[in-house]
């Protein structure tokens, strides 16, 4: 996606979160496309521009959802 939004090939580091090492050299860069959870886990000198996949209403409907089976009642955004 980010190649068709214009970027450049060789001015992306690709990075799996689940392979040891996967931190070096991120310190470096201007910015992290990420989900949340790898935004928690990034060195503190890098930004991350976290990349949603569900919209805040999908969200909140999932959570309606969520509450409905468990019974519980849970937070919405």
């Amino acid at each position: 996606m980010l190649i068709a939004a214009g970027l450049p090939p060789e001015s992306l580091l690709v990075r799996d979160a689940s392979r040891p090492g996967w931190k070096r050299g991120l310190e470096a860069t201007i910015g992290v496309v990420c989900d949340a959870a790898t935004a928690a886990e990034l060195p503190k000198a890098c930004h991350p521009l976290i990349f949603t996949l569900l919209g805040k209403s999908a969200f909140n409907h999932l959570r309606q959802i969520e509450g409905a089976l468990t019974g519980a009642d849970l937070p919405t955004s």
